[in-house]
């Protein structure tokens, strides 16, 4: 459990500013990963390539994720939340630079790689940040707040990436994620320097000192890692084709399919707080995951052929749901282990997880519907959600 040191912490490090702090650097890493979908187009024309290799300037940052993940918690281990926050920043900030100078793909796949970096350790640095400041049974609701971060990228670059480049070319959205980094910087450099030394985890009484190896041989990690990663696999899937899928099959405007599909990440916003409440009300994340996971499994088989009012019903549940299970997986991972070593590799095995069914999701997706159908495919994601739903009702978490 947290706790804090004798003197009350200064306003910039109580509870819920750290939060809003973590927040910001997050989000700043959120809208270096989606500046180039909107954009796609206009990068294919100038850097004169095609969809396959505009598709890898986006999914290279989630292999970033899944092979730096360990070594990430390995260095926040070695040299604190503190610097590798700052290390992280850094990271996005000459990734964006060498972007916005670079004149070739080569150039410009390797500034994402450098992004991806700052993404990955920033995804495990912001989790710990929150829960060095929150005790285990009050974590639920803030570490809901801090997994807002990718929605809220994604609706920040959506909604402000086209305009900007319409005024300033790509390179202006370079620009703005370049100076909302470097604000993160400043905010995470002159507010965080003593978050350590303000929230110090209680010391054990006794006991051997804690193994990394203890993580690696967990059978709790290991099956909330399994579970997590399925259910990822499915909700990108059905998340990066629906729009696709109203569009192509269902006969809505481009334009319109993508606004109904956003409302996922609009509804995100509030429950994810919600959900993160309610798991600390009756004292248990498993409970609250499995049943999200169900939820989504259900609206996932019932996705072919809807429109109208269904339509609206099932994005709604999905976007009440989906924000539930990442949210909670996180807290959890942080719980396993009393010792901040251990909670953070804990949280970069999750936060693997997540890259690798980014990564799996998409491509399974595709191949089910070139292979089979639409229909299927979307029908396809639901086994898989109840599998992930199975395997964490044997994971002996709370």
């Amino acid at each position: 459990m947290s706790s804090c040191s004798e003197s009350p912490p200064p306003f910039y490090l109580k509870p819920w500013m750290v939060v809003a702090i973590a927040l910001v650097a997050c989000l700043a890493s959120a809208m270096c990963l989606f500046k180039v979908q909107p954009l796609i187009p206009l990068l294919m024309e100038n850097l004169g390539i095609g969809e396959t290799k505009a598709g890898m300037l986006m999914s290279i940052f989630s292999l970033s994720g899944i092979f730096l993940a360990v070594p990430g918690a390995m260095l926040i281990q070695r040299f604190g939340i503190y610097r590798s926050g700052a290390a992280a920043l850094i990271c996005l900030v000459a990734g964006c630079l060498i972007g916005l100078f670079g004149v070739t793909y080569s150039i410009m796949l390797f500034s994402r790689l450098v992004e991806g970096v700052g993404m990955a350790l920033l995804a495990i640095i912001g989790i710990m940040a929150v829960a060095i400041a929150f005790p285990p049974e009050k974590r639920g609701a803030p570490m809901g707040i801090i997994c807002l971060y990718v929605s809220l990228g994604e609706l920040s670059m959506l909604t402000m990436a086209p305009g900007m480049a319409g005024m300033w070319s790509w390179r202006g959205v370079w620009w703005f994620c370049i100076l909302f980094c470097a604000l993160a910087f400043l905010l995470w450099a002159i507010c965080f320097r003593r978050l350590e030394n303000v929230y110090r985890p209680e010391e054990e009484a006794s006991g051997p000192p804690p193994q990394m190896r203890d993580v690696f041989t967990s059978a709790k990690v290991w099956l909330l890692v399994l579970a997590y990663t399925l259910f990822i696999i499915a909700y990108i899937g059905v998340f990066a084709f629906w729009p696709s899928y109203l569009n192509l099959k269902l006969g809505y405007e481009l334009t319109t399919a993508g606004w109904l599909v956003s409302l996922i990440s609009l509804i995100n916003i509030p429950a994810s707080f919600l959900c993160g409440m309610i798991s600390d009300k009756l004292e248990t994340r498993k409970g609250v995951i499995i049943f999200a996971m169900l939820a989504c499994a259900a609206s996932y088989y019932f996705i072919p052929g809807a429109t109208g009012p269904l339509l609206i019903a099932l994005l709604t549940s999905v976007g009440i749901f989906c924000i539930a299970v990442p949210a909670l997986t996180f807290t959890a991972a942080t719980e396993i282990f009393a010792d901040p070593g251990l909670s953070g590799l804990s949280v970069s095995l999750a936060t693997a997880a997540q890259n690798a069914g980014l990564f799996i999701g998409p491509v399974l997706m595709g191949i089910l519907i070139e292979s089979y159908s639409w229909e299927l495919a979307f029908q396809a994601m639901a086994p898989i959600t109840v599998a992930g739903a199975a395997i964490m009702f044997f994971c002996r978490i709370k």
